[in-house]
């Protein structure tokens, strides 16, 4: 199957790189035989706000800048008046912009002017330039803009052609997936030499620089990362990264949407703390454009608001009935695991007696079991499932609870043992290591209570007289800010340390 993007990755690092190109390039058959049709003339707009119109006409500022000249307005049909300017005729201003600019009648492509709300006059125009008038940098990026816009039709129509032809869907996908990672790769390598303009990725300078021309290039590769989601949407790779201006585009759509939920979720009874993890969710997909995101990201996105959308719509919202869209979505987010977590204990600890919190535990060890949750879709794609991850910790605090309820627990012990390893850390500052160890895989699928029962055996807190079981795991969920800095300081020590080793 034929590779359509031979020229455009010697563009960016190979031969045809615009830092290779020569002053001479259009007399050298290497560069100008890959253009389709070599340009004799380029457009130019020029912009010219006036000073003065009458008696006579003078200039205060213009702007002049090359064009695509396959874009021109789409409103400029024909040479037309906008709005007079102090009764002085558009040809009268015409002919005064072409004498200060040596222009020529026929050089003009489209016309215009008006006059603003402070009384300004203006007058915009696209001319004609023959190439041999541009400077170096001027005519290096005209070859680059021809060259590129020839480039992306040409790989358009070629991977349409074979795909089309291809009988197997298989090989079709690959092919897809092949150009679609060239394409990722090629826009990160130009992505260096924008880092300084890299929020200002579709703005051309007039000085038409190499950062210029490089800005060019990427917006082709991302045109063609663009054809590939039109055209090939079912073949593409959905963990790759999206073009940057879909995300900017999504972004800006997903936040309209994202303001009117939230202003419905604002005047709600919701639990406050929940709303806060979401808040924490919208304000990631309004960070959208600012950060890589995957296809499979943005899908997930847009159906966990349209699935929100659908909830506020409802007569009635409870908590209840907003954690099934959550359950349901699979918003796995570490921020939510933590608030169903606590949230339940808190309500444990708000019974009576040690029967009730058991009989709590049941009904919603059920509850949770009988929520439809649809496979392959997930917050965290490598994280635990929500609705797996509240269940684990459910049946294990039913087991803990039945296990106190039948044997009491043994006094504590005034002395430590000798035998016990001692540490300068907090009871709630071990709860966070130990938490921190299972969240990373360091105690993979561990059962708390097992965990903090033979923790609490073989530590002694410097700082504390004893570590139990139960108060490990009273802290193991609830974390403060001193232990936060401190396992902060200890891990830095230690890759420090780690850095420090021979290699």
């Amino acid at each position: 199957m034929p590779y359509a993007l031979t020229i455009i990755q010697q563009v960016v690092r190979g031969p045809l790189s615009p830092l290779s190109f020569p002053e001479n390039a259009l007399k050298l058959p290497r560069w100008y035989q890959l253009l389709t049709s070599l340009p004799t003339t380029c457009t130019k707009q020029i912009h010219v706000q006036f000073a003065q119109t009458h008696p006579e006409i003078s200039i205060d500022s213009s702007q002049i800048r090359l064009v695509d000249s396959s874009q021109l307005p789409s409103f400029l049909a024909f040479q037309h008046q906008v709005q007079p300017v102090d009764n002085v005729s558009g040809e009268v201003l015409l002919t005064g912009v072409l004498h200060h600019y040596s222009l020529a009648t026929e050089a003009v492509k489209e016309w215009y002017h008006w006059q603003d709300e402070q009384g300004q006059g203006h007058l915009e125009l696209y001319a004609a330039y023959a190439l041999d008038t541009l400077s170096f940098e001027e005519m290096r990026y005209v070859y680059f803009q021809q060259l590129l816009q020839e480039q992306v039709a040409s790989v358009e129509h070629l991977m349409v052609e074979t795909v089309h032809d291809t009988q197997s869907a298989k090989k079709a996908e690959k092919y897809v997936q092949d150009h679609q990672q060239v394409l990722i790769s090629l826009s990160d390598q130009v992505l260096i030499h924008l880092a300084e303009e890299s929020h200002q990725l579709y703005t051309i300078s007039e000085q038409y620089s190499l950062v210029d021309v490089y800005k060019l290039i990427f917006r082709s590769l991302e045109a063609l990362m663009v054809m590939l989601e039109q055209q090939f949407a079912q073949y593409l790779d959905a963990s790759a990264p999206l073009p940057y201006r879909h995300r900017v585009v999504q972004t800006f759509q997903l936040n309209e949407r994202l303001e009117a939920l939230q202003a419905v979720l604002d005047g709600s009874p919701m639990n406050q703390d929940l709303l806060t993890v979401l808040e924490g969710l919208f304000t990631e997909i309004q960070q959208l454009a600012q950060k890589p995101t995957t296809y499979e990201q943005l899908r997930y996105y847009q159906r966990l608001v349209q699935e929100l959308e659908a909830f506020t719509q409802q007569k009635t919202v409870t908590d209840e009935s907003l954690l099934s869209v959550l359950l349901h979505m699979n918003f796995n987010s570490p921020a939510m695991r933590q608030w169903l977590v606590k949230h339940l204990q808190n309500q444990l600890d708000t019974q009576e007696n040690r029967q009730q919190p058991l009989s709590l535990l049941y009904y919603y060890e059920k509850w949770y079991h009988q929520q439809p949750v649809p496979q392959g879709l997930a917050y965290d794609p490598m994280g635990p499932a929500l609705q797996q991850h509240i269940l684990s910790w459910i049946k294990e605090e039913i087991r803990y609870r039945e296990k106190r309820a039948d044997v009491p627990f043994p006094a504590t012990e005034s002395s430590v043992s000798q035998d016990k390893v001692k540490t300068n850390l907090s009871v709630a500052q071990i709860a966070l290591l130990l938490r921190l160890c299972s969240e990373v895989g360091i105690f993979p699928e561990q059962n708390l209570s097992n965990l903090c029962r033979r923790f609490s055996s073989i530590l002694h807190s410097l700082k504390e007289e004893d570590i139990s079981a139960e108060s490990l795991r009273g802290k193991y969920y609830e974390h403060d800010r001193r232990s936060v800095q401190v396992l902060k300081e200890k891990v830095i020590a230690m890759l420090n340390y780690l850095n420090q080793l021979p290699k």
